[in-house]
């Protein structure tokens, strides 16, 4: 199974870009692995991050990934994304944006709570993805403003997703666009390289 996990980040990281593959830089082993997941609690409190970029291959966002970043403000979502766990954005208080893929359709429990500084989400999906708990986006501005594909505007007018959101707009011209990041340094698990007993 060629496929791993984000566990952790280096330290004084600024903009993270999860690859959609990783090759580990080791003699060892010059195998591509499949970044599949960011686990739980991954980049939990993180104090240097400022943006994130989660690249297509990515199906899921752990439970509290991303918690008490308090200086990260922006956020884009692959179209590989399906699940965004529990309190993944949870108390990340600088946040003002999150665009999201077109793959999204779970997001877990208190997700964007307490994310005080919220004012723009743009969801590609052009079925509402379900809330499976409470408080996904509790305590964020009411004024913050949902942008959708037009032809699933109206399912998300009739949806939770309008408990939140007093303003939900379409616009045909929304795309995932990529946001350049810096070189990320990132640990994954299994680790293949101390899987292969030649750690480094």
């Amino acid at each position: 199974d060629n496929t791993v996990s984000v566990c952790g980040y280096e330290q004084g990281i600024t903009n993270a870009v999860i690859p959609e593959t990783i090759t580990p830089f080791s003699p060892y082993d010059n195998t591509t692995y499949d970044v599949t997941a960011i686990g739980d609690a991954a980049f939990d409190f993180c104090e240097s991050l400022k943006s994130v970029t989660i690249e297509n291959g990515v199906t899921t966002i752990g439970n509290f990934a991303f918690r008490d970043c308090g200086y990260l403000t922006s956020v884009t979502i692959g179209n590989g994304v399906a699940t965004i766990g529990e309190g993944a954005f949870d108390g990340c208080v600088a946040l003002t944006s999150v665009t999201m893929g077109n793959g999204v359709n779970i997001i877990g429990e208190a997700a964007f709570y307490s994310c005080y500084n919220l004012k723009h989400v743009i969801c590609l999906a052009e079925e509402p993805p379900a809330f499976s708990g409470n408080y996904v986006f509790e305590d964020t501005p009411i004024n913050k403003a949902l942008e959708v594909p037009c032809k699933a505007l109206e399912d998300y007018q009739k949806s939770s997703w309008a408990n939140y959101f007093p303003t939900i707009n379409c616009d045909e011209q929304s795309s995932l666009n990529a946001v350049a990041g810096q070189e990320t340094e990132i640990s994954v698990y299994p680790n293949p390289i101390e899987a292969n007993g030649n750690a480094v």
